[in-house]
């Protein structure tokens, strides 16, 4: 019917309407990465697929698709900088997506369009991997299995359909869980372009008001495990960036740093004395950032035996940890640290003319402050004591909606709006010291985290970003100073106070979230349970590197793992063929559930055994037609009962139609018999 006539191909309503269906909930899993005016044409197209189907109206003239193709190929060619290789692939795959489903003339293009719809799934799991997107995409992945057995089948798209889905999926988990364990797992051909608008979490460079806007998120940032000692909350302070360099508006990290990433790995621990006292250990397992830092408490040092992990992680002289790859994934990595360690001890001269830089004509009004601090405590400890006391009386406020500052940002701040967030606080506090001739630097990372009893790990969240300034005294080195605990000791104790919350959730756009549902106890806890599971299912599956697979089928087979693994390998797929040899053979020979073909094998055999047999290279029409001429005695009934069975084969009927065309067959089948018996008689 369709092969080499395309003129003759048609979906059915109810197909037409499943491949919308697919087409939308496939688009809606990436919504959140595609521009305004691309989910506008994305949803002009569906529309038209809808006036399509529902009304039978002709599919747009080409001269029409060609303009709207071309005009569309080209604003993303325009906007295609702006939102980044990555992203402007994915729009010109989803704009595809949409345009060929409007101009479907034959298989081949209902096939493409299908394949397309199981990339776009594919695509949609770079940007989220978490236990409940990924239960998400199986459920779309059903839905496309039942769109392409709808169309093979003559039964309408329902329940039925979805169910045999489910089956076949089900049928391939045996082998996709072997080759998960066991297959090797190869590094990509092409690294994952960055994604612009996809980046979560800090930047390089940072000024007051940014963390603020960070703080209205609940994405998850990263998951920490201790393995015995769990520090109070008011230690967590996990480091991420350092930002050394100040412009008067902006603290940005040193240039070296940001330049020779690739090349640097350079030991903190170098030349001094390697760490005494308390060591915390802990596994953190950091989310998909698109971003390199990572997190750890002070001061982190890796695991000298986790050779895997060195290759991956660079260490920077400021304490912090990188990735040498932006986090495209999940990636989990190995710390201890030593909190009661001292951050360099002796300061080469040209960081501290660094950490004592501001620019000469920045914050006049804030200068003179100092100078008249300084004056009245020439002692350090006495002039950052008398500057936290000030925060502390002063009618300063914590809040997440600061006011806008002006060019000298920090005057205003300090003597104006006297409102602000944990960024406000640090850069006037870490300004004021370089001004009083203490070297100091912006540290930002996030403060605390939600324990978990469920799991006991804690969930590091965006909200919780924070910034804190370290302070360098000779013969104490970098010294943490926190200047938020002065306006908002609640922030630093406990995290987000009642009021912060409040203030949060009234301005987070995330309608969905289920950090609303804290204030209810039951749902709360099954909220804790839920986020127990998708940790588990990061820590397992995610998380399931090389050197942890390496580590496992050694711990099985022992040496030699590769020659075993290819072995193993190779008798699963021998194995799998066999399997499905043997079921393809079970099925040819048994009776077809079909009533209508068991019928026509049951004409078939009585003719047969009248010498006239059927080719199987004849089509029925053809063999109805042959019998016609050769024996027109039986051939009435014969036609008759065939026609029936082409349409019960390939037509669309209801229950009660193909009821009616079994029992029609059953009768014809009935009066073949009785004419063959005649036709016995009468030659006899």
């Amino acid at each position: 019917m369709y092969a080499g006539d395309k003129a003759a191909f048609a979906l059915s309503r109810e197909v037409g309407w499943l491949l919308i269906c697919c087409q939308a909930v496939n688009l809606l899993t990436l919504y959140q990465e595609l521009a305004s005016w691309m989910l506008a044409v994305l949803a002009l197209c569906l529309c038209w697929q809808i006036l399509m189907v529902h009304y039978q109206k002709s599919r747009p003239p080409k001269t029409v698709m060609a303009i709207f193709a071309l005009g569309g190929c080209l604003v993303l060619v325009i906007l295609g900088f702006e939102l980044g290789l990555l992203l402007a692939m994915l729009h010109l795959l989803c704009f595809s997506y949409v345009l060929k489903a409007l101009e479907i003339n034959g298989r081949g293009d209902f096939y493409l369009v299908v394949l397309l719809g199981f990339f776009l799934l594919v695509s949609s799991l770079i940007f989220q991997q978490d236990l409940q997107f990924t239960l998400v995409i199986l459920l779309c992945l059903l839905l496309n299995i039942s769109l392409l057995l709808s169309y093979f089948s003559s039964v309408s798209p329902g329940l039925s359909t979805l169910k045999t889905s489910g089956v076949l999926v089900l049928h391939s988990m045996p082998l996709t869980l072997v080759l998960f364990v066991i297959f090797p797992r190869l590094s990509p051909f092409w690294q994952v372009p960055m994604a612009k608008t996809s980046a979560t979490g800090l930047s390089e460079n940072v000024a007051p008001g940014d963390i603020a806007s960070l703080a209205l998120s609940d994405k998850l940032a990263f998951r920490v495990n201790f393995d015995r000692i769990r520090p109070d909350y008011s230690q967590l302070y996990w480091r991420a960036l350092v930002l050394e360099n100040y412009d008067g508006r902006r603290w940005q990290m040193a240039p070296e740093y940001k330049s020779k990433l690739k090349q640097i790995f350079i030991a903190p621990l170098a030349g001094q004395t390697p760490p005494e006292g308390r060591k915390l250990s802990y596994q953190v397992i950091a989310e998909a950032s698109f971003r390199k830092w990572l997190f750890a408490l002070d001061l982190a040092t890796l695991p000298t035996e986790d050779n895997d992990v060195r290759k991956q992680l660079i260490q920077l002289p400021d304490y912090s940890l990188r990735s040498r790859k932006p986090l495209t994934k999940a990636i989990s990595y190995r710390v201890d640290t030593y909190p009661d360690a001292p951050l360099d001890l002796q300061l080469p001269g040209h960081l501290i003319r660094r950490n004592l830089d501001y620019p000469a004509n920045a914050n006049p009004k804030l200068v003179r402050e100092v100078a008249g601090l300084r004056q009245a405590h020439p002692d350090d400890s006495d002039l950052v004591q008398a500057v936290l006391e000030h925060f502390n009386r002063q009618p300063f406020r914590y809040t997440l909606q600061p006011p806008l500052l002006n060019e000298n940002s920090l005057d205003q701040f300090y003597f104006e709006t006297r409102a602000g967030f944990c960024v406000h606080y640090a850069s006037t506090f870490a300004f004021m010291m370089r001004v009083a001739g203490i070297p100091a630097r912006l540290v930002t990372g996030y403060l605390g985290g939600e324990h978990n009893p469920q799991g006991e790990y804690y969930s590091i969240y965006q909200y919780d970003a924070h910034a804190w300034v370290e302070i360098w005294q000779p013969g104490k080195g970098w010294q943490r100073i926190d200047p938020t605990a002065a306006v908002n000791p609640e922030r630093v104790e406990n995290g987000l106070s009642a009021l912060l919350l409040q203030e949060q959730s009234r301005l987070s756009g995330d309608f969905f979230s289920l950090q609303r549902l804290k204030q209810f106890a039951w749902l709360n806890e099954l909220r804790l349970q839920l986020d127990a599971i998708d940790y588990q299912w990061t820590r397992l599956v995610l998380g399931y590197s090389v050197a942890k697979q390496y580590r496992l089928l050694s711990s099985w087979f022992g040496r030699q793992v590769s020659w075993k693994v290819a072995g193993l390998i190779t008798g699963a797929v021998m194995l799998t063929l066999a399997v499905l040899w043997w079921f393809y053979r079970r099925s040819a020979t048994e009776d077809p559930r079909d009533p209508g073909l068991i019928l026509y094998r049951q004409a078939l055999k009585l003719l047969s055994e009248k010498g006239w047999q059927k080719p199987l290279s004849e089509t029925a029409k053809g063999f109805a037609g042959r019998l016609a001429r050769r024996c027109p005695e039986v051939a009435g009934s014969f036609t008759e009962l065939t026609e029936v069975f082409e349409q019960l084969s390939y037509q669309s009927l209801s229950v009660a139609e193909k009821k009616a065309g079994v029992a029609r067959m059953q009768t014809l089948l009935h009066e073949c018999k009785q004419r063959l018996k005649t036709l016995k008689k009468n030659r006899v």
